[in-house]
């Protein structure tokens, strides 16, 4: 079950990214190009994805809490002090 629900989330990752992608065709008024709101959106969609893969795999679920506090601890330290130095 839990492996069934892990690829839902693979898919519905995938399916934000594409919507992402394909947003300027819905909004009326859109600019072609990617603006800054759409790229998130289709980097969160991406990101769900892709931890939604890693956490099928049974060797990467005991490691992920670990992994997800140091490294993701230190890359938002650093991204605010880059984004408070401009």
């Amino acid at each position: 079950m839990f492996n069934f629900v892990m690829s839902l989330l693979v898919v519905l990752g995938i399916g934000i990214a594409v919507f992402g992608i394909g947003i300027e065709f819905l909004l009326p008024g859109g600019s072609p190009g990617l603006n800054l709101p759409q790229l998130m959106i289709i980097v969160s969609g991406l990101a769900l994805s892709l931890a939604a893969a890693l956490m099928r795999r049974r060797s990467f679920r005991r490691r992920f809490p670990g992994f997800l506090t140091k490294k993701t601890l230190a890359a938002v330290v650093i991204a605010y002090w880059r984004w408070r130095s401009y």
